[in-house]
């Protein structure tokens, strides 16, 4: 089971993935975030755009590539 815990400004959500084994932590700015739960941005493609930083087991953020899970909205 892998861990994501994403860090949006001083909010943290948790969401578990079936897939691979680790932990990631992805931080971005409250703006980016409202445009991820609302579907106008992709995170991959934050991520490949800098907006979403990533920090931990890189090897379980490819495993979860292209779909990186975001906690329900």
């Amino acid at each position: 089971m892998t861990r994501l815990r994403y860090v949006v400004g001083a909010e943290t959500y948790d969401v578990d993935v079936a897939a691979g084994e680790g932990e990631l932590t992805l931080t971005t700015t409250p703006d980016v975030w409202t445009s991820l739960i609302g579907g106008a941005l992709d995170p991959v493609v934050a991520y490949m755009q800098g907006k979403l930083k990533v920090a931990g087991d890189m090897a379980a953020l490819y495993e979860l590539l292209p779909t990186i899970p975001l906690p329900d909205a």
